[in-house]
C-alpha cells in the first residue's frame, strides 16, 4: 500500500469518528475560539503569529493537511481567503460542513496530496501546516510550498522533532502497539534543515516544547524552561519551522 493510501485510510477513519462525535454534540461545529486566542496561547503555534503576520493586509493562505479544518476556521478570521487541502475525503467533507455552519465564505477546502498540489505558481501569500510535513516526502513537499508562494511569501509549520531519544522510543511503541493505522510519518530532525534551506532563503527553527502540545496545562512551564535553560532546546519534541521565500 502506498504512502498516500495508508494516510488516506488512517485519516478517513479518524474523521468518521469525529463526525460521529460532532453529530451527537452539535456545538462541535460552531467556532467559539479566536485565531489570537488559540495561536497566541499554544506554545506549538505561538511563533506562527508574528511570522505570518496575517493582520498586515489581506492575504491568501494555504492550509496544508487541514484535516477537519480546526486551524482553517481560525486562519479564516484573519486572512482574506483560506484554502484547506487534505488527503482525506472524509476530513475535507467535515471541514466544509464546519465552514458552512459558521458562514465562513472565505474558506475553500479540497482533497489533494501535499506532495502534488493543484495550484498555479505564486498563488499564495502564506502557507501553514500543523503536523503535516512529517507525513510527506519532505523534499517534494517543500518544493511545492516554495513554488506556490509569491516572492517574499512566508510559510510556517508546527512539527514534531525526533531529537529526544525517549520521545522517539515512545512514538515507535505507540505506532507498533497502539495504533490501528500507524501511518508513514517520520518526525523531523535538525539534519532536515538542509532540505529546508534548499528551497527557502530564510529558515528559522524555534523549539516550542515537550508534551505541552498534548497536555496544555504544562505549556506555560515548558515556555519558562526553554527560556531559562536554552540547552534544553536540543531535547525538545516540538518545533516551528519558519520559512521565507
Amino acid at each position: 500500500m502506498s504512502r498516500y493510501e495508508v494516510e488516506k485510510r488512517k485519516w478517513d477513519e479518524f474523521a468518521g469518528r469525529l463526525r460521529g462525535v460532532y453529530g451527537r454534540k452539535r456545538e462541535g461545529f460552531t467556532v467559539t475560539e479566536t485565531y489570537e486566542g488559540v495561536f497566541g496561547r499554544l506554545n506549538t503555534l505561538r511563533p506562527v503569529v508574528g511570522h505570518l503576520d496575517l493582520g498586515a493586509g489581506p492575504k491568501t493562505v494555504l492550509d496544508i493537511g487541514c484535516g477537519a479544518g480546526w486551524t482553517t476556521k481560525l486562519l479564516a478570521q484573519k486572512a482574506r481567503v483560506v484554502v484547506g487541502v487534505d488527503v482525506s475525503f472524509e476530513s475535507v467533507r467535515l471541514a466544509a460542513a464546519i465552514a458552512r455552519h459558521n458562514r465562513l465564505d472565505n474558506v475553500h477546502v479540497l482533497v489533494a496530496d501535499g506532495d502534488r498540489l493543484p495550484f498555479r505558481d505564486g498563488a499564495f501569500d502564506c502557507v501553514f501546516g500543523h503536523a503535516i510535513l512529517h507525513h510527506l516526502e519532505l523534499d517534494e513537499a517543500l518544493g511545492q510550498v516554495s513554488r506556490l508562494l509569491k516572492p517574499g511569501g512566508r510559510a510556517a509549520f508546527a512539527e514534531p522533532l525526533s531529537q529526544n531519544r525517549l520521545a522517539r522510543a515512545a512514538r515507535v511503541l505507540k505506532q507498533r502497539a497502539l495504533s490501528r493505522h500507524p501511518g508513514t510519518d517520520r518526525p523531523l530532525t535538525y539534519r532536515d534543515r538542509a532540505t529546508f534551506e534548499k528551497h527557502f532563503r530564510r529558515v528559522a527553527v524555534v523549539e516550542t516544547g515537550f508534551v505541552g502540545g498534548r497536555i496544555r496545562a504544562l505549556g506555560p512551564w515548558e515556555s519558562r524552561l526553554l527560556a531559562r535553560f536554552p540547552f534544553l532546546r536540543s531535547t525538545a519534541t516540538q518545533a516551528c519551522f519558519l520559512l521565507e521565500k
